[in-house]
């Protein structure tokens, strides 16, 4: 596989907005007397579909950038192979040894010979271990920001019917600049 179908499958497959929240699921985030009126589901739905259509578009820019990127890498990577094969033939060494491999072999680790039953065993379990922290963490982050999102819709619910004061008011917007700072962070926004 090539870098660009490593990247674009594991950035890009899974990055469509149905592949992290049905629309059933957004409606669900929603109060229950926000979405009883046809009307409101109906907000609901194109508000959702929205959030679609700028995801999308998201992810083609962002197949768009690591293509770019693949084709920067690799024009690179051939320049280095040239300065090499050149240093080597003005050095009189054997051209034979300027393959990638030869030139790149300080970056690939060396595989490690004889391995036994115990110690693989102890690095599968620290991997698991490892990997089990990395989750705890991400959990503890997606439930403190769907509390925020939560936070910020019934806020919004209320700004709606116009029942905000307006220290409340300036909270929301607070609440929603913190909110789009943290997904600028994370990249999930683009400006």
């Amino acid at each position: 596989m090539d870098e660009n179908a490593i990247l674009t499958a594991f950035l890009t497959d899974p990055a469509l907005l149905s592949d992290t929240v049905t629309r059933r699921q957004f409606v669900a985030l929603f109060p229950k007397d926000k979405r009883a009126e046809p009307a409101d589901v109906a907000i609901l739905n194109a508000l959702y579909r929205d959030l679609y259509v700028q995801r999308g578009r998201q992810v083609r820019a962002i197949e768009r950038k690591i293509g770019v990127e693949c084709a920067l890498t690799a024009r690179a990577v051939r320049t280095d192979i040239a300065f090499a094969r050149q240093r080597m033939k003005e050095d009189g060494e054997d051209a034979r040894q300027d393959d990638e491999a030869s030139l790149y072999a300080d970056l690939i680790p060396d595989k490690p010979k004889n391995i036994t039953l115990r110690q693989m065993l102890e690095r599968m379990a620290n991997a698991v271990a490892s990997m089990e922290q990395e989750l705890a963490e991400l959990d503890a982050t997606s439930r403190n920001q769907l509390q925020q999102v939560n936070i910020v819709i019934d806020s919004l619910s209320d700004l709606h019917y116009r029942k905000l004061s307006q220290s409340t008011a300036d909270e929301c917007v607070t609440a929603l600049r913190d909110l789009e700072h943290q997904l600028q962070a994370a990249g999930e926004v683009s400006e």
